[in-house]
Formats: C-alpha cells, structure tokens, sequence
C-alpha cells in the first residue's frame, strides 16, 4: 500500500509550471508531470507511472535546475538513453551533469573525484556501476539527495524486463542514507506497482491511466506468416508514416525490410547485430528512412515525437511491453495508428520463447558447482566475467541463474571487486605490503575485516595518507550461504507466468470488446467511455483473414487511409 500525501493543491501546480515555462519553454504540463514534480520537489518518495512520451525525464531534471544544492543519482538501464539525455539538455543543465558510459573522454576515477568536488549535480549511472565500492563512497562522499530509478518495473520479477541488478537499488538506497526516491515507469500493472512498493517501501503513487485517445488500436488474426506480410505490405501503403514495424527476430526484421522495399517502400532493418544500427537510427530519426523494421532493441529512450504509425509483425512478450511498445506513436499528441498481427500459433510461440530464455536446472546446478570450487574455505568467491558464458543470450541466462541462487538464499552477492589490488605503503597497519600483488582475500585477513569491507577500508587508508593503491580488473564478490538451492519452485513459476502473460497477449488479440478499455483493465485503469472512438472494435473497422486489409467504414478523417510510397 502507498503512503497517505498531502494533496497537490493548483497553487503548487502553477508554481511548477511556471518553473517549467521558464526553465524548458513549455507553456503546458503534460498529465501527471506536474504532481510527479509538485511531490519531488517536496522531497517526497513516489512511484510515477507516466505513459511513454509524458515527459519522466524532466521530472527529476527540472528540480535539479530549480534547486541549489545536493546530488541527483539516475539509475537507468540504458546507456544510448543516458547520451540523448545529456544531448538534449538546457545548457545550464548538462554543465552539472555526467553520464558513466563509455565514450565520456574521461576516466573513471577523474569523474569520481569530481562528482566528491561537487562539480555534478546529476549523475547517470546504469544500475551494474553500483556494484563498485569506488563509485559508492565517491556518492556518500558527496551526499545524494535524490535518487531516481527509472524503468523501474525492473526490479519486479512479475515485470515484463526483469534485470537481475535492479534487486540491488533498495541496499544501495540503505548505503547512501535512504535519500527520497522518485521510481518512474511507463508500464505497470497492478501486480508490478505492488512489487515496486514493497521492495523499495511505501511511498506515495503518482498514476497517469494508460488510453491516449489518439492512438487507433487495431488487432488483425491472420492465418499465416505470408498471410501478416501481405497485410504489412497494405498497412504501410495507406497509412501516413513515419513508423516503425517491430518483429521477434533479427532475421524476421532484415525478410520484411527486403519484402517492402521490392515493393517500392522506403524501409531498413534495425536489430543490435547491425554495425551501422546508429546511422539507421539517425537516418530514421531524420526522416531519410520512411519504415523501420526493427527488434526492441530499437524505442527506449527514443524521442521521435511524430511516428505516425507502430505495426507489430509478431505479438510482444506480454501485454504491458505492447502497451509501451506500441505508445512510441503519436507522441505529439496527433493521430496515429498501431495495429498487431498474429495467427493462432503466436500464443505458444511467445510462452517457448519466454521459458528459453529461462535457465535450465542442470544450467543453475553447473553454476553452483562451478562456484563451490571455487570457493575459500569460509564460503566467499571473486567470479570472474569472463566465466560467464560469451554468447549474450547464455549469458543473461547465466545471470538469471545466479539471481536465481541469490534469491533462494543459497548465495549472497556484495559489491563487486578487484580481483587483485597493488599497494604501496607509506604508514599504517598494512607497512611491509606494499609492492606485490594482494587478492581481497589475503586483505581481508590482514586488515581483519569482511571481504565486501577491503575496497573500503583501503580507500579510507588513502584518504588519510597511509597508502596508494591500484585495483586490477573487478570480479563478482558472492558468499556461499550452504543453504541448498531449491530453485526448480521458482523456475516453475516463472514458467506459468509465462504462459500466463502469453494468455494475457492473444486475449487481448481476439477480444471482441473496446481495445482500449482491454488494455485500461489489465493495467488496473478505469476503463473509459465506451465506443472509445479509437480502436477498430469501436470504430467497426472489419479485417478478416481472407481479404487484404480494407475497413468497411471510413478511418478517422486525421488518419487518411492511403499516402504515397516513401
């Protein structure tokens, strides 16, 4: 349950928005920004659940130009979002500023030693960077005075994007003095707002409803793959773009591309696995690309404001990644349309593709042996990276599995550390040292502390002068518990939620009811008027599975049903 708040009163409102009007030249404040600002500037603790394009970002960056003093930490996942951050910034905003990402021209320990200076007032940092014990007293050092989580629906395991690191942030909160906490989400169905609250505590819920009345909802229950394309073919040619086709694979995305464009349309692919990706981003961000075809490696983060239309070749992996997915269109505010093809295979397909990625029991078995081997006598191991598999899916695979022991209680993990540390020794209880190389556990005997304590204890030594010293590549730092695993229970049940979310995908699929109000419902809206005016079931648009697309009554008039080819 969320903790009782004053209310915002339209004083409070106001004030913010004249903030907003003078800091970013925004005469209007979008649903929701102006509670989620009222309350952080407050120095309240709230979940903010805003729809993709409401604008989270200047939520927690305005208060930083409106205040003085004190520390803004950003937690987010994604790199490239961090960069079009910083880009995007008034002036004043990014002169405070840092991102830890690779390509800031500066290493580490220089942006360390700045951010104890006091020379940023908001640091970008991607949840893994908290594992480093230098990183984690340089901000206690400095003192941090809010903490943003954003996509936090990460930290849920009944979340659509699980990250094992986001189970971290509430220690890492407790390390840093319990600063308030702004959690932002765009997707957040009842059950993941209950596990945000209670892992991180209860705090006051900030809730946007879902419906945008200007995206049209469109499902389309074809018979087959050639059967999706022919429809993608017309979808693309009698409706406006620019917009984005999102498919399950990246070899799904490089046929379709090459499908539209024998047709005469102006479309790419877009997956990770492309080496000029950043350039058909660019170019579609431009304008230059008319379609793309793209994985959802493409979106987060993405602020393109007039993608007119989001076609889904495949269903997503669950009903709220759809919602998000599909919210990238119509950003500002003008009509759009995003339709989602699937044939009746499509449902068991994204349950064997949400239990593959899960770890086999032998998978998380190997794991624990590999780490009793490698275990010292008291239980404590340094596990190297690179002993994780090299192939990304294996590897993610590798890290559920751990969070995995983490979570039954068999492992417990710490801040990650130096493989090794070289000292060198002026005074104090580590004289005669220096000058070879020291693994965390031969630190911890001599300093007569916990391994997680050495990092610490060494960079509190150089601070009083006693030495200097140099850290070699970092490693995972886990504790064998001796507790046994037992994790086939929790594998079981991630494997019902998959299925279940796959139910949640194809109900949504062949509901003869108001899309909107489908959607409004799963993620504990309202459901809103009904007809909504803005969905085919509302609209009477008839697709059936033997003709090419062709509503039998006018679309809307904003949304012309034929353009030309790009």
């Amino acid at each position: 349950m969320a903790s009782p708040a004053a209310p915002v009163s339209e004083i409070e409102v106001r004030r913010v928005q004249s903030l907003v009007r003078l800091h970013y030249g925004f005469d209007t404040l979008r649903p929701g920004q102006g509670e989620t600002l009222v309350r952080t500037l407050r120095g309240e603790s709230l979940l903010a659940v805003l729809p993709t394009g409401a604008g989270k970002s200047l939520c927690y960056q305005l208060p930083v130009l409106h205040e003085t003093e004190g520390l803004t930490l950003v937690v987010s996942p994604l790199i490239a979002l961090m960069k079009d951050q910083l880009d995007a910034m008034p002036d004043a905003l990014r002169a405070v500023s840092v991102a830890l990402t690779p390509g800031t021209g500066k290493w580490d320990s220089e942006i360390l030693q700045e951010i104890r200076e006091g020379r940023h007032r908001l640091v970008y940092a991607a949840p893994e960077r908290l594992r480093s014990a230098p990183f984690l007293e340089a901000l206690k050092a400095r003192g941090v005075t809010r903490l943003v989580v954003d996509e936090a629906h990460c930290v849920s395991t009944w979340g659509h994007d699980f990250r094992p690191d986001y189970l971290y942030l509430p220690e890492v909160r407790k390390a840093l003095g319990n600063p308030p906490l702004l959690a932002m989400t765009a997707t957040a169905p009842p059950r993941v707002r209950d596990d945000v609250l209670a892992r991180f505590g209860a705090m006051a819920v900030v809730r946007v409803p879902v419906h945008r009345p200007n995206l049209r909802l469109e499902t389309i229950l074809c018979r087959n793959a050639d059967e999706k394309l022919g429809h993608l073919i017309t979808l693309c040619r009698e409706t406006p773009g620019p917009g984005v086709i999102y498919a399950s694979s990246r070899d799904k995305t490089e046929q379709i591309a090459a499908a539209l464009k024998a047709r005469g349309l102006n479309a790419e692919a877009y997956h990770a696995g492309l080496p000029d990706r950043s350039e058909r981003q660019d170019a579609f961000m431009r304008g230059d690309i008319h379609v793309l075809v793209a994985t959802v490696a493409f979106g987060m983060g993405v602020d393109k404001g007039d993608i007119r239309f989001i076609f889904h070749h495949d269903p997503s992996t669950s009903l709220e990644a759809y919602a998000q997915e599909a919210g990238r269109a119509g950003r500002d505010g003008k009509p759009s349309r995003c339709v989602l093809l699937a044939t009746n295979a499509d449902g068991s397909a994204i349950a064997r593709k949400a239990k593959s990625d899960l770890p086999d029991p032998s998978l998380v078995g190997a794991l624990e042996a590999k780490l009793r081997d490698w275990a010292t006598p008291n239980g404590w191991v340094a596990l190297p990276r690179e002993a994780l598999p090299d192939d990304p899916d294996e590897e993610v695979k590798a890290r559920v599995a751990l969070s995995l022991l983490e979570a039954a209680g068999s492992v417990e993990r710490y801040p990650d550390v130096p493989h090794a540390f070289m000292l060198r020794v002026f005074h104090g209880p580590l004289k005669g040292h220096g000058g070879r190389s020291l693994s965390p556990f031969e630190l911890a005997a001599l300093l007569d502390v916990p391994p997680p304590e050495v990092e610490p204890a060494l960079i509190a030594a150089r601070e009083r002068g006693e030495l200097q010293f140099q850290g070699a590549e970092r490693h995972l730092l886990l504790r064998l518990t001796g507790k046994p695993p037992e994790v086939e229970a929790r594998l079981k049940a991630s494997s019902k939620l998959a299925e279940e979310r796959a139910e949640e995908m194809m109900a949504y699929v062949t509901t003869p009811g108001c899309l909107h109000a489908h959607l409004a419902k799963h993620m504990g809206d309202p459901p809103g008027a009904t007809p909504c005016g803005a969905c085919d079931r509302c609209l009477k648009i008839g697709h059936t599975i033997a003709r090419t697309l062709c509503p039998t009554t006018p679309p809307p008039s904003a949304l012309p049903s034929k353009c030309s080819r790009a």
